[in-house]
């Protein structure tokens, strides 16, 4: 069995916090209001300290985009990652890779990030895997429900 390396997403591969540059974006495309941004911000500042309901919080998050066709949200996420977060990849972070990589241990992106974060973010480190929060779809329209737990403290354990 080949060994593993696991890697979260903010603040280890990025340098961002990138669910803060996405409710930015957001924001400026009109597809969430600025009480919406706040509440964002402050659930932000809760993720820090740890000190919030993930499931609940990211729930709440889906319904901006429930009803919305899959294809189109990781689209969507696909041209926002590469246009505005791509550029904050953490200046030490290829050649940590690059050493995992030579010792033969597999590359897992392990995130509380969507799914399409996560696979675009997969693609750019040239990563292995990714385990990372999932979204309930139905005939390919987002549900604005998880699928399982949030990728996030005991769910993290979980879904790994």
């Amino acid at each position: 069995m080949k060994p593993a390396a696991f890697f979260d997403l903010d603040g280890t591969l990025l340098t961002a916090n990138s669910g803060g540059l996405w409710m930015r974006s957001e924001r400026r495309q009109g597809r969430i209001s600025f009480w919406q941004l706040i509440q964002g911000t402050i659930y932000l500042a809760a993720y820090k300290f740890s000190v919030l309901d993930m499931d609940k919080v990211m729930t709440k998050a889906l319904q901006t985009v429930k009803g919305v066709e899959v294809e189109i949200v990781r689209q969507r996420t696909h041209d926002w990652y590469k246009r505005e977060v791509a550029r904050y990849a953490a200046p030490g972070a290829e050649a940590v890779l690059a050493d995992h990589r030579a010792k033969g241990h597999r590359l897992v992106l392990h995130t509380s990030s969507s799914p399409y974060e996560s696979e675009i973010a997969s693609q750019q480190f040239k990563l292995d895997a990714f385990i990372s929060s999932r979204f309930e779809s139905e005939g390919g329209i987002l549900t604005g429900r998880l699928d399982g737990p949030a990728c996030y403290g005991k769910g993290k354990v979980v879904l790994a």
